[in-house]
Formats: structure tokens, sequence, C-alpha cells
């Protein structure tokens, strides 16, 4: 069995040319083994166990040091990448090994006026912060080489049918298509569903209303979101995220709006220039079900699936939606309703003897209930004599938190503004002082940053 990546040890590189010890988190599981020890025991087997007679990571190491060396001179080729002076490192100095970056050589012939790179084992090197900073390609005059392509024009340009231009990328605390981040309830709460950011402007011109719904549409398929209006989108641009798929979310994948050409000689799909046409997007009903067990919610014009502590989040949008299956299988527990006729929606919560089992809103417009607050109610001790404060829909003053503006401590939007009014905070590191937000990945001091200038 194969080690997973938290079992094993070893280097990793990242796109600065950086190279990091990686120590394993967690022993060996089982029979798992990492794959260089899998790999020597094939190799033993069919005869070759002595060049691979490996006893650890540092080994391979010491022999992948070795070999970016070879040959790599003016008699041989020179190559951008060795890392050659570390090749006798031992075993002591591999495990101490602080990040550094390639190139390293011994005389420093790589870099010219870089400052040598000093190792946890003692070991200088000379390493290279900006490549061809001074010039020296690797070609045979030592000059760069500019080669012509010749790239087909885009089909897909904007005309009357398909005004905007559709862009699509990453969101701040999602990775590719959520096979990860989609299982973690923190990572969910700061951008919990797929939506269109469109400029003021062009929402206007195309009747678009922030937190409304939207039909995007172009030459190649169709998808249903979220609308955010934002200053920051471009006019005449509008953009999507890429990472939701059919496993979270029912129509808010972009892929089936791009066009499937490929680049003739990158291969990248064409992802950041597709026109596309926007409206709105009307149906009967709107509904959010907060639930402890992941449920099949079936076909229905709009769904969007948010992992939260103990439980889904579900956000819906079609007809009928009073009907799920789900609410027949309900039954064991104690159910109590409320409509708010001021708004014309309706609440439901199921108690059962440990706390709310499941909960769910339903009105002809997006509820405004208070997602953050309700959900916590799953992640404590609560009876069905507490139903009233469920129902309600929306915390007591001061206990409302907010959309989640930190990911790394659970700090939200409305807990960030209280501390800035209150302790008259004007940068970053005072919020960070009051509320750790921004004090660890940082990937919210933007956000912090438009709060302050806002509040």
């Amino acid at each position: 069995m194969l080690a997973t990546w938290s079992e094993k040890d070893g280097t990793v590189t990242n796109s600065e040319r950086r190279i990091s010890l990686q120590r394993a988190l967690f022993p060996l599981a089982g029979e798992a083994r990492p794959d260089w020890w899998i790999i020597s025991e094939v190799a033993a087997r069919l005869g070759f166990a002595e060049a691979f007679d490996y006893s650890g990571s540092a080994d391979i190491f010491r022999e992948h040091a070795a070999l970016s060396g070879y040959e790599n001179n003016r008699e041989g080729k020179v190559r951008d990448f060795t890392i050659a002076p570390l090749a006798n490192i031992s075993d002591a100095e591999y495990d101490g090994l602080e990040p550094l970056q390639w190139p390293l050589s011994d005389s420093g012939t790589g870099s010219g006026k870089e400052p040598p790179m000093l190792t946890a084992s003692g070991l200088t090197a000379s390493g290279k912060a900006r490549f061809f900073k001074s010039g020296g390609f690797f070609t045979g005059n030592g000059r760069a080489n500019f080669i012509a392509t010749h790239v087909q024009r885009p089909l897909n340009a904007p005309g009357q049918c398909y005004p905007l231009l559709l862009n699509t990328g990453r969101v701040r605390d999602h990775w590719h298509t959520m096979t990860r981040t989609g299982l973690s309830a923190r990572l969910n709460q700061h951008t919990d569903e797929p939506f269109l950011a469109i400029h003021p402007e062009d929402a206007e011109r195309y009747q678009l209303h922030d937190r409304a719904l939207c039909q995007i549409s172009s030459e190649f398929g169709k998808a249903v979101v979220r609308v955010q209006v934002s200053d920051d989108q471009r006019r005449g641009e509008v953009f999507m995220p890429m990472h939701w798929t059919r496993q979270h979310s029912g129509t808010g994948f972009s892929g089936v709006l791009v066009n499937p050409v490929l680049d003739p000689v990158s291969r990248q799909p064409d992802l950041k220039h597709t026109p596309v046409a926007v409206e709105p997007y009307h149906t009967g009903q709107y509904g959010v079900l907060m639930t402890r067990e992941r449920v099949a919610i079936g076909d229905i014009d709009y769904m969007t699936e948010v992992r939260i502590d103990n439980g889904y989040r579900y956000e819906m949008a079609g007809s009928n939606l009073d009907q799920l299956a789900l609410f027949s299988r309900l039954r064991q527990y104690q159910k109590v309703e409320y409509t708010d006729n001021t708004l014309v929606e309706r609440r439901l919560a199921w108690f059962s003897d440990t706390g709310l089992q499941t909960l769910w809103v339903s009105a002809p417009a997006v509820s405004s209930c208070d997602r953050q607050w309700l959900q916590s109610w799953f992640c404590q001790t609560a009876s069905i004599e507490e139903a009233w404060w469920v129902l309600s829909g929306n915390p007591p003053r001061g206990e409302d938190v907010g959309r989640q503006v930190c990911a790394c401590f659970g700090v939200g939007e409305k807990t960030t503004c209280r501390a800035i009014a209150e302790h008259g905070l004007t940068d970053p590191v005072q919020v960070g002082n009051h509320l750790q937000a921004g004090t660890n990945c940082g990937s919210c001091i933007p956000e912090i940053r438009e709060l302050i200038e806002r509040s």
C-alpha cells in the first residue's frame, strides 16, 4: 500500500525554485510504504538491487544532487538546474536542511552578486533569487531566443448575442474542483456558492440584483449562479469561479460555458475569453436547508451544497420545494413551525433529544436569515423549548458574527466591523491584535483593509 503525502518525508520545490524539506506528520499506517521503498523492492526482484540500494530519502536526495552537477559545465552542457554542493551532505545535515533556491554552486558562478545562502547544516552555497537577472541564458550564444508562433484567431469574439466577456479562475479559500476544500466546513464559509461577478453598470443594464440568481449562456452551454455586483469588476467583463462541479452544485459549473478549443501550441483550453449573455433567473420559490446528514436533493432549478460544522447547508431555488422527500423521513423528530407574514417566509425546525436536527426556510425571495448564526445551533445541545430562537432566523444584537472573513480563526465580517468602530482600528495589524484575524495565512488582509475603509 502506498503511503500518503502526510506519511512520507522528502523535498518539494515550489514555483520560485525553493526546495523545502517535508517531514512526515504521521507514522506509516499498517503496511503502507513510501514510493521509493516500493520501487526499490521491485528493482531488487528484477536484479537491480545494487542500483536501488536506498535506506531513506536522504540517499535519494544526495544522488539527485550529484546528478544535477554531472557534466554540468563548459566542457559538457551547462544546465540551469544544479544543487551539486548538496551531493555529500550527511543524514543529520539533510534532516536540518532549511529552504533554499536552486541553482546552487560552490563558487557562486551562477549568480554573480547574490549573497551566499546558509543552510542549517552550516553549508554555504550561492543561490540565485532572480533568474537571468544579468542575462546568461542557456543557449548557444547566452542570449534569449524569441520563437514566433502562429495561433489561430479566437472564434469566440463578443457580439450582439453574447456581448460580455467571461473570465474564470479561483477564489481565495478553494482549490481546483473542491475535492479537498469542499470537505472543510471552515473553508466553505467565505465563498459558499458559485457566483457571477459583474460591474454595477452592467448589472443595471441587464436588470441583475446583488444576491439574486442569474442565467449565464454562451454558444456552448448555460449555468445558473448567484449575482455578485462588484466595483472591482471591469465593465463589459464578468467573472465566475471554476471550482464547483456537479458534486456540490446543480447548475454552477463554469466548464460548460467555455470554448472547448485548445491552444495549438500550449494545449491550454480557452478558459479566459468566452463571450456570454446574462439575464435574471426567476423561479417560484427559494429555500435554505440545514441538516446533519447529507441528502440527495433531486432535480431542481438551483442547488448548492455547503459543508458546515456537523452538517450540510443547501441553497435551493425551484418550485414545490416544500415537497422534498427528506421531510417525510423526519417524522421521528419533534417539529415546530413559524410563518413570518412580513417576509412571507416559512420556517420549520426538527428537534431530537440531543438538539436541532434539521432546519428549513422557504420564501418567494432569497431569505435574509443569518446563516452563520443558524449553523451554530448544530454545534450545541438545544431543546425544543429554545426553538423560538431558531425560528426567529436572526441572532440577538451582538451575537451576529456575519459572513466569514478570516478562515484561520473563524472571524466574521460583523465582528470585524464592530471591533474597528469600537476601538478606532485603522490598519490590519491592529485588527489582528484584537481578533487574530489576518495573523496566520494573511489571505484575508485585503478584505480587512476594505472593511476599515468602509467603516
